[in-house]
Order: structure tokens, then C-alpha cells, then sequence
């Protein structure tokens, strides 16, 4: 009989796959000190939840989207869960592994069961050879070509990412603390500086008005003098990831997301040299970023005092003016870390009196609301962060007589919002859809800045720029000097690359 060429890659592929999962679990569970039920409950539990979040947003669960869910505060992972959770943990959790228990095992005989273990072990252990190599010339090309395969393939691709975990971020020595650029130091004289830094969350850039979106999502800022860099990249797609490389001086192509955790950062350098540094976070926590520095959460009253009841991004300017005043001499930079754009209950970051696009998605279960819903209810929090920026903005000038004053703003990621059957973020980057990766960035300056310095700002606003040059920004606008900072990736630089 001859087979069609589709019809040998699609029978490879199923003979294959299930063949090979069959013979490692018969390896594994009859050589475990565990039973195999035991093992197949850990799999169905595993497979309940990974099915449940790939088809309700779409995501992928690898190694950075589990330390991106185990760093996610309670209030915010019960957003991700609804009703329909339980029927996928029920149908492919609880009731089989119900069915599994009920099973009576047999005892055997310590010689019966040395038997079994070694026929079962060698047996399957030859299958998954036999099956690898007969196969080999198929999975080779097919894997490397689908990747898509590898990364959705349930429960696989979720057992996989929890042994990444387990290796690489919770069984391993802590390495130690290694300081950065420790020849830093600043220049005397001139005026003193306050930066406030906006770290933004979900944030999309095609969502800006500012950026050319047709919907006016951003009335204030677009006449506050802030420029937007319309082409800005993420270094992640997710807050754990991108967070600290925001900070980070490696970039991109040489960060590592926990080496970062032990490594200073540009907020450690502008400490060094005596600036005053404080972190305020309405998010999860800094990821890392300001354990050495003075930080507060205001994820929750009485710290924060603008609450209905979810505390407001706006929040955190109450209370700077004090921190600035306790301060005779010195600079400023307050890292001011949004609740923002989070989603899947997009509606719920927005105020009274901010849902200007109607009608909205109250469901966390995005796939039941309707695209304009979905839309709707993401661009009304665009529209609260133009509020929250232009309320930092109007907080700076009343500081332009004593201070140079900057807002940078930039957020971590990017957000899908139902495209080719995406939500979310978290995806990896190399599968990522520009939605999740198209961020935007934009600085304001005051009026003791130079005319020529925004200008040349100006004159940037259309290179291609990325969180990478986050780091030599910060210390550019201090007047850091030191060796860890490179002037063609600042981008209040003339030698901007």
C-alpha cells in the first residue's frame, strides 16, 4: 500500500509521539520509587492546567512564563482563573486520577517484581531507541522546522519547563553579589536632577495615540511636549523577564534573567554615586531590581491612598514631594512601577470616569468577549495611563525652578489581544508577535533642559531603539561617568546609534 507524503508525517508523528510518551512512562514508572499512579496523576494535573491556559489565552507554558506565574501575587493570578477552569481540572485531573487510585495493584514478591522491573525497563528503553532511530530522519527535520510542536505539546512542553525551573532557579547554589562599575563617579556642580521613571505594564505601542493610533487614547500627553520613540523593542515578554533587563547593562544578547538577580544594576550604580533612589511599586514587586535601594509597595491601603477598591497607579506620586523636601542637597531618581494595562481584567484598572471606549469586557475569559469588547476595555487603560503620565508631568514642572526634571516612561511588554487566537503576553521571544515585543517609550524634559538637548531628543524619536538603551540613559541624565556607559546607546546622546 502507498501512503501519501502528508499521510507518512502525520502517522510518523502520531505513532512516534505516542509510542515514545507510552514507553517512558512505562521506563520511568516501573523504575520509580513512586507508583504509577502516582505519576500519572502528577501528568494529568500538570496536563489540566497547561491545557486549560493554552486554550483560554493562547500561551505557551515554558520556564519563563512558570517564574513569571510564581511571581505573580495571589490577587492577580485568581484574575487568570474563571468557572470554566473547573471543568478542565475536573475532566482531566481529578475524575481520572479518581478513576486511576481505584485501581487494585497486586503485590508481588521481591524477585517477581526485580523481574518485572528489568523486563519493563529494558523493554521500554529499547522501544524508545528503536523508535528514535527508525524515526530519526522525520523528528530531525520536523522539530527543527515546528517549532510551534515543541512548544505546545501537552504535557511535555509544561513537564519540561518545571525541570527547567527546578535546575536552574531553585537547585542551584546563590551565587554571589557581583557590583557593577565601580569606577562610576559624578561631576560637581550644575543643577540637582529629579527623574521620574515610569515602568509601564502591557503596555502596547500601536496603542498610543501618540504613536499615530486613530482613537484619541492619549489627549493630555499630546500636548505636554513628551516625545514617543515610535519604534521601540522589549527585551521580554514578560514583567519577570523584562523588568530587570531594563535595568540591566548587558542587553539583550548577553542578559540573564538570574544572574541579574545577584548582578548590580543602573539603579545600583546612581546610588553609589549619591543619588537619592527610591522604587514604588503598584505591581507584583521589582523582580528583583530594588533590593538594595529604598523601596514600597503600593499594591494596597493604607500606603497607597487612592483606592476604589483596586489601588491607582496615581497613587504613587502622593507623598514624593515630602521625600524631595527631607532632602537638602543631592538627586533624584523615583522608579514609579505601574499596575498599568495588566491584564486579563483589563476593566478593572480603569476608574470611574476613565471607560471612555464602550461597550467593555468584564469576563476574564477573553475568548467570550467580543474583539471590539476586548479592545475597548485595553485601550480605556491606555487612556488612564495619559492621565497618570500627565499628572507625573504636571508634578515635575511645579519642581522646574530647583531641579532639572525628566520623565522617562517605557513599558516591559507588549500584550496580544485575540490576534491568530493570542492573549496575553509570554511568549518566547523568538515566537513572539510584535504586539508582545512593540513597546513604547517616550521622555519628557523640563524647562532647565537645553533647547539643543530636546532637539536632539526630537531627532531620535524615529531610530530603532530597545530596552537596551535604558541603562546608559539613566546614567547619561545624571552625568555618570565610568566606563560601563557607552554614549552611543544613550538617548540623550548626539552619538545615539
Amino acid at each position: 500500500m502507498v501512503y501519501s507524503n502528508r499521510y507518512q508525517t502525520d502517522l510518523h508523528f502520531v505513532l512516534g509521539g505516542y509510542s515514545n510518551l507510552a514507553a517512558g512512562i512505562g521506563f520511568f514508572g516501573f523504575n520509580s520509587v513512586f507508583r504509577l499512579s502516582d505519576i500519572l496523576a502528577t501528568i494529568l494535573m500538570i496536563s489540566a492546567f497547561s491545557a486549560y491556559f493554552v486554550d483560554s489565552f493562547g500561551v505557551i507554558i515554558d520556564r519563563e512564563m512558570l517564574i513569571n506565574a510564581i511571581q505573580t501575587d495571589p490577587a492577580e493570578a485568581s484574575a487568570l482563573f474563571s468557572p470554566r477552569f473547573l471543568l478542565y481540572f475536573m475532566g482531566i485531573f481529578l475524575l481520572p486520577s479518581i478513576f486511576l487510585f481505584k485501581i487494585k495493584m497486586t503485590a508481588q514478591g521481591l524477585l517477581k517484581r526485580l523481574k518485572s522491573n528489568v523486563i519493563y525497563g529494558v523493554g521500554s528503553l529499547a522501544l524508545i531507541v528503536a523508535i528514535v532511530f527508525s524515526f530519526y530522519p522525520f523528528y530531525a527535520s520536523f522539530f527543527r522546522e515546528q517549532l510551534v510542536i515543541r512548544v505546545y505539546s501537552n504535557p511535555m512542553a509544561a513537564m519540561y519547563g518545571v525541570i527547567q525551573v527546578a535546575q536552574k532557579d531553585y537547585f542551584t547554589d546563590t551565587p554571589p553579589f557581583t557590583p557593577i562599575a565601580s569606577d562610576a563617579h559624578k561631576p560637581t556642580g550644575g543643577p540637582r536632577k529629579l527623574v521620574i521613571m515610569v515602568v509601564g505594564e502591557t503596555a502596547r505601542a500601536d496603542r498610543f495615540s501618540m504613536n499615530g493610533y486613530a482613537r484619541k487614547t492619549n489627549p493630555l500627553l499630546e500636548q505636554s511636549g513628551i516625545i514617543s520613540f515610535s519604534d521601540a523593542s522589549s527585551c521580554g515578554t514578560s514583567t519577570a523577564y523584562s523588568v530587570p533587563c531594563m535595568f540591566a547593562q548587558e542587553g539583550r544578547a548577553q542578559y540573564n534573567r538570574r544572574a541579574a538577580a545577584y548582578r548590580g544594576n543602573a539603579l545600583d550604580v546612581l546610588a553609589d554615586v549619591g543619588t537619592h533612589v527610591y522604587w514604588r511599586d503598584n505591581n507584583s514587586d521589582s523582580k528583583d531590581v530594588a533590593n538594595r535601594v529604598n523601596y514600597k509597595s503600593f499594591k494596597n491601603p493604607p500606603t497607597n491612598t487612592i483606592c476604589d477598591p483596586e489601588c491607582r497607579d496615581v497613587g504613587m506620586l502622593v507623598g514624593l514631594d515630602t521625600l524631595i523636601e527631607t532632602q537638602d542637597s543631592g538627586d533624584f531618581i523615583f522608579v514609579l512601577h505601574q499596575m498599568g494595562s495588566h491584564g486579563p481584567t483589563y476593566w478593572q484598572r480603569v476608574p470611574d470616569g476613565f471607560q471612555k471606549f464602550q461597550p467593555i469586557c468584564t469576563s476574564s475569559q477573553l475568548d467570550q468577549c467580543s474583539p471590539e469588547q476586548i479592545n475597548n476595555s485595553y485601550d480605556n487603560t491606555i487612556f488612564y495611563t495619559d492621565y497618570f503620565l500627565a499628572q507625573t508631568i504636571e508634578f515635575l514642572k511645579a519642581y522646574d525652578d530647583r531641579f532639572e526634571t525628566t520623565l522617562l516612561y517605557a513599558s516591559d511588554h507588549g500584550e496580544s489581544l485575540g490576534e491568530n487566537g493570542l492573549y496575553l503576553h509570554g511568549m518566547p521571544y523568538s515566537m513572539a508577535p510584535v504586539a508582545q515585543t512593540h513597546v513604547p517609550v517616550m521622555m519628557w524634559l523640563g524647562a532647565r533642559h537645553s533647547p539643543i538637548k530636546k532637539k536632539l531628543l526630537l531627532a531620535h524619536a524615529d531610530k530603532p531603539i530597545s530596552h537596551d538603551n535604558l541603562f546608559h540613559s539613566l546614567l547619561g541624565m545624571f552625568g555618570v561617568e565610568t566606563s560601563a556607559y557607552l554614549p552611543q546607546k544613550d538617548l540623550l546622546n548626539s552619538a545615539l546609534e
